[in-house]
Parts: C-alpha cells; structure tokens; sequence
C-alpha cells in the first residue's frame, strides 16, 4: 500500500457542493481513472480517503488538501495527470506527493489557514488602523453553535487570530486577507471573525455579502503541507 497528499483547488459552482459531495466526486473519480483505494476492514469497509480541513459551503479553495492510500504505488505525476483529466471544472490537482507511512496524517498537521476575504459594505474609512484596532483588543467574544447541542455559546477568538491586513477596496467590497486558527485543536470559521469585526465597527453583517477564497492551509509554524 502507498500513502499520497494531494494538493488541489476547488473553484467555480464547485463551490455550492458540500464536503459529503465533494467526498463523492473523488472517489468516483478516483473509479473511473482505474487508481485503485485502499479499504478498511470490519462489517462496512470504506476507502482510506480523507480531507484535512473540509471546505465550508459557499467557500472557494485554493489550497485545498486530501490524503488517501492506494493498493498499489503510482508515481506522483501518473496520479495528477489520470485525476486532472477527468475532474469537471473547477477541481484540479496542483501538487501531488508521496508519504511517509510513519508520518502523522494531515489532519492532526494543520494549524492555521490563510483566508482573503471580499465584504459588500459601504466604504470603510482608516480601514487598517481599525482593522489593526480590532486584532489587538485583549478579548474578542463572539457567540458560536457547539457541534453536539447546536446551543449558542460565547468564546474568546482573540488567540485564533493569527494575523489581519486591510488589501483594499474592490468590486465595491473592503478586502482583507487573514490567519486564522484552522485544525483539531482550534478552528476559526472567518465568517465568525466577519461578524465580531462588523460588531466592534458597529456595522450590519450578513454572512451572504461575504466571498471567502481560503488560499492555504499551514502548519502551526506557517510552512504549507507541501512545499511550493
């Protein structure tokens, strides 16, 4: 068996898919290009497949990654050509890269990503003094849903918050790109980050006036999971 992290960008309509389909998509693909999937054992086997840090609805990706074993081995180039040509638009492979056995899966590597994010509001005036402002308040408190009761909970997202710059206005957007915690241990959804600086500005938020272009995904200490 050989164990592959793959590094791709989902784009385009592709963006309304959800993790579950976009789950489907590979392993269908994965079908038709004969690579053939390692299974698990037990009463219900599934292919060893699995995305780092899924995507959220209505995002797009640039630095998307899934890691997956094969039965047999392939070389990295092999698997990005078979894969690439049958991807529909708005998928495509951009690094492919052999493992470890021994090493840890990427799920459990990412720490952070990187996010540029366009929002539909009124201009915003020093925008990077406040910006600047907001990212350094001592407590930044936002309310969250919990995953097994859905119940609104407030926590502090100040140490989630690994960096922020203003990039401009555009297309009658502010545009900003930010470093936000991203993996098992802390998980920042930017959406979230929106809605805390739109209340600190006092302005109205809508998560629909947002378009989020994730770019990477990156260990703690900022290197991407394959290297450039």
């Amino acid at each position: 068996m050989s164990k592959y992290l793959i590094k791709f960008e989902k784009n385009g309509l592709l963006r309304y898919i959800s993790h579950l389909d976009l789950m489907r998509l590979f392993q269908r693909t994965f079908k038709r290009a004969d690579i053939r999937l390692s299974y698990s054992k037990g009463f219900n086997p599934h292919p060893k497949m699995s995305i780092a840090q899924p995507l959220s609805l209505g995002f797009t990706g640039g630095g998307e990654y899934m890691e997956f074993e094969t039965v047999e081995e392939y070389t990295a180039e092999d698997l990005s050509d078979k894969l690439n040509r049958l991807f529909p638009a708005g998928i495509s492979i951009l690094k492919c890269k052999l493992l470890n056995e021994n090493r840890k899966n990427a799920a459990a590597l990412v720490g952070m990503g990187s996010y540029e994010i366009g929002w539909k509001t009124k201009p915003l005036a020093e925008a990077a003094d406040v910006l600047d402002q907001f990212c350094h308040l001592k407590e930044i408190f936002v309310e969250k849903a919990q995953k097994k009761t859905k119940m609104l909970k407030q926590i502090d997202i100040q140490s989630m918050i690994k960096s922020a710059e203003y990039l401009g206005r555009q297309d009658n957007k502010e545009w900003f790109r930010v470093f936000l915690a991203a993996g098992s241990e802390a998980n920042l959804n930017p959406e979230l980050f929106m809605k805390a600086f739109s209340d600190f500005i006092e302005r109205d938020f809508s998560k629909e006036d947002l378009r989020i272009h994730r770019e990477g995904l990156y260990l703690n200490d900022g290197t991407p999971l394959i290297e450039s």
